[in-house]
């Protein structure tokens, strides 16, 4: 299953160019429901922390068991009430140690809500895991109370999408509405200080001690896996393996790393279409192409409506040059839209049809606004765990790939993380994770915000890991190959052992 909200570079984030990089990386959503404080109020009259036993609120198959609980969190860290689901196992090979799978972001739920939790039977089914699967709600996404939405920022998405703005004012836009929307968390007694990876990660902790395993599996995908790095450094001695899929390194994403992803990830795309093998036929011409699409929609942009896969009024959305390049930047992620991003640089280029067009921008759009997501938990964690940036080192970077100043030349003047605080021990979170736990580490070639430098970077670190890497997939590399979906529970089973990758 493929995620409508992966980068936090997608849609007008990704249409501003920059502004701040990664995140927004999940790879499985759910419709969060919005909990007010005054609601929450009532239920802490009788808070205590712990984990406590509650009635399923989803249905399921007859022949599979799950049990769900509340964790209620040390309250030295903020009081949250995080949702947990156990998928239990009944297979007759079945293993005491469990699975921990760690949703993206941050800010993405985990997928639990009554419509969609069954997403998870399958999934699992498919991996043939023979153990527990474990799955938490992270502190302000999914079904976790309380949390804060911020309905200012799809308006302003919406009206800012409806006009031909220039990049400068799409950014100075961005960063008003942000700094609105955290002026208004904080007004409602909301601390930007109780998200945070270090946060999550004792959480998770507190919810496998409070379960009774006395081991377990930690899998993580995109943010993730940032999650799971710092989860490992705080326990390694309870946590067996790791799986990394499209890894976030705890000491990568600031500012300064956007330029260099930004080229790199189109060029990649652009030399797999000339060897032929991603184009249907070798194109030598596609960078050219694509130039020559953005100079046509720079002076003539093309209006399209974007209907809402959730429902609601479709979004009007005016495609100029830096837009067009914000859609297929997003659509670098999911490699069943690489064809959509060939055909509809010939669109513009020779008029007609807007059917690949079209479905770049609804993939774009739906994005951004997909309702399963928090931004604001995002910015929240990633901005305050993301390092500084001096415009000198900035300007060092951008200066590096000149084709691409006239889209990265404001970033660092309108940088989104600005109203967001740097954590206080910001050197020390950054600092390399040393551990002996055997780790699987995947990645995929055309993945834009987390590539497969940054997994190879890891791997040299871990002593004892391997890396699996799948040329022709984007982001989330579980999610796009069934054949590794189905192999990496042998790696659980023996994980110190060495495999060869499954399949290309």
């Amino acid at each position: 299953m493929k995620s409508n909200r992966e980068t936090r570079f997608a849609t007008l984030s990704t249409l501003v160019v920059g502004s701040a990089v990664t995140a927004f990386i999940a790879l499985w959503q759910v419709s969060p429901q919005v909990f007010s404080l005054e609601a929450q109020a009532e239920d802490d009259a009788q808070w205590q922390p712990g984990l406590h036993s509650v009635e399923c609120w989803f249905a399921h198959p007859a022949d599979i068991e799950v049990d769900c609980a509340e964790l209620r969190t040390d309250p030295a860290r903020g009081e949250f009430t995080l949702p947990v689901v156990v998928i239990r196992d009944n297979a007759a090979d079945h293993k005491s140690d469990p699975l921990v799978y760690l949703s993206g972001g941050p800010g993405s739920s985990s997928f639990l809500e009554n419509n969609n939790v069954e997403h998870w039977f399958y999934w699992a089914e498919i991996a043939k895991l023979s153990r527990d699967l474990v799955l938490v709600d992270q502190r302000g996404t999914g079904l976790s109370r309380p949390q804060f939405h911020c309905h200012d920022y799809e308006q302003f998405f919406r009206n800012t999408l409806r006009e031909n703005l220039s990049l400068q004012q799409e950014h100075q836009a961005a960063l008003q509405a942000i700094n609105t929307c955290v002026e208004q968390m904080q007004a409602h007694g909301y601390s930007l200080d109780d998200y945070s990876t270090t946060h999550s990660a004792l959480d998770m902790d507190q919810a496998l001690r409070a379960l009774g395993y006395e081991e377990w599996n930690v899998m993580g995908g995109s943010y993730g896996t940032r999650l799971a790095l710092e989860w490992l450094r705080h326990n390694d001695r309870d946590i067996r393996a790791v799986i990394l899929d499209s890894v976030y390194p705890l000491d990568k994403g600031s500012l300064a790393d956007w330029p260099g992803l930004l080229h790199n990830s189109f060029s990649f795309f652009w030399q797999a279409c000339e060897n032929g093998t991603l184009c249907e036929e070798a194109d030598k011409n596609l960078e050219e192409k694509f130039w020559r699409a953005m100079g046509v929609l720079k002076e003539t942009p093309v209006t399209l409506s974007a209907p809402l896969w959730e429902g609601g009024w479709p979004v009007k959305a005016v495609i100029n040059d830096h837009r067009f390049l914000g859609m297929i930047y997003t659509a670098l992620y999911d490699d069943t839209l690489h064809p959509r991003i060939i055909e509809a640089i010939d669109e513009v280029l020779n008029g007609g049809g807007r059917k690949a067009l079209q479905k770049l921008a609804e993939n774009s759009v739906n994005s951004e606004l997909a309702p399963e997501f928090n931004a604001l938990i995002y910015l929240a964690v990633d901005c305050a765990e993301s390092a500084m940036v001096s415009r000198e080192e900035f300007e060092q970077s951008r200066e590096q790939y000149p084709q691409w100043s006239a889209y990265t030349e404001h970033a660092w003047q309108y940088d989104m993380c600005e109203p967001i605080a740097r954590r206080s021990d910001l050197t020390k979170f950054k600092q390399t994770v040393s551990s002996e736990v055997p780790v699987l580490i995947l990645s995929g070639g055309f993945d834009p915000v987390t590539p497969a430098s940054w997994a190879r970077e890891l791997a040299d670190q871990l002593p004892n890991s391997q890396h699996w890497h799948l040329d022709r997939v984007g982001h989330g590399v579980v999610s796009s190959s069934a054949c590794v979906h189905q192999a990496f529970g042998k790696f659980l089973d023996e994980p110190f052992e060495k495999y060869s990758l499954p399949c290309e």
